[in-house]
């Protein structure tokens, strides 16, 4: 990390959307700038990749405990983001297409010496849907599969109820998780 500020990148879903009473992003940001760390935000849209280093069109970022005004954004920038200390990966799912290039696009980061929070390999390997699979003892009893899979005419019985289809849906290509024993309300 460098010797004078921290300087702290977070890929989010748009600060603008969040929910200021609950978000733990926004109270991360909150606690680095209580500390003096510069902030940048980032859109996964704004990652890419030239002449093989990891760049962002970076915006600064001032947070404030106002929930009628708790961000400013300042001008985007290109910068390299093995320039960044840190970078917190805050996206929501769905761990789609768009979701895993920014990941790849974060390992090249990565490789420069940026500390990615949470670790790409990590990100990769721990789809949220799935990793608490391993905890069955912990969860209410669950199925996870396939948009395409669950979404098939063919398997009509295999469908969420369209009460849960907002809290659940997904890409094409994204794991779902109902509980077991739903059934469609089509």
């Amino acid at each position: 990390m460098s010797q004078n500020t921290v300087k702290l990148g977070v890929v989010m879903d748009p600060i603008a959307d969040i929910a200021y009473k609950k978000d733990t992003t926004l109270a991360l940001l909150w606690a680095a700038k209580a500390k003096g760390w510069s902030l940048y935000y980032l859109d996964q849209e704004d990652l890419y990749l030239y002449e093989g280093r990891a760049m962002g069109s970076v915006r600064t970022l001032d947070v404030h405990h106002d929930p009628d005004h708790w961000f400013d954004l300042g001008e985007r920038e290109a910068m390299p983001l093995g320039e960044l200390d840190v970078i917190l990966m805050r996206k929501d799912p769905p761990v789609d297409g768009h979701f895993l290039n920014a990941v790849h696009l974060l390992a090249f980061a990565e490789r420069e010496g940026t500390l990615v929070v949470n670790p790409t390999r990590a990100l990769f390997e721990c789809n949220e849907k799935l990793f608490a699979q391993q905890f069955t003892h912990c969860i209410p009893p669950v199925w996870s599969l396939p948009m395409r899979r669950c979404c098939a005419p063919s398997r009509p019985s295999m469908a969420i109820p369209s009460s849960s289809r907002s809290m659940a849906w997904g890409a094409p290509g994204s794991f779902i998780s109902a509980p077991r024993g739903a059934t469609s309300a089509r």
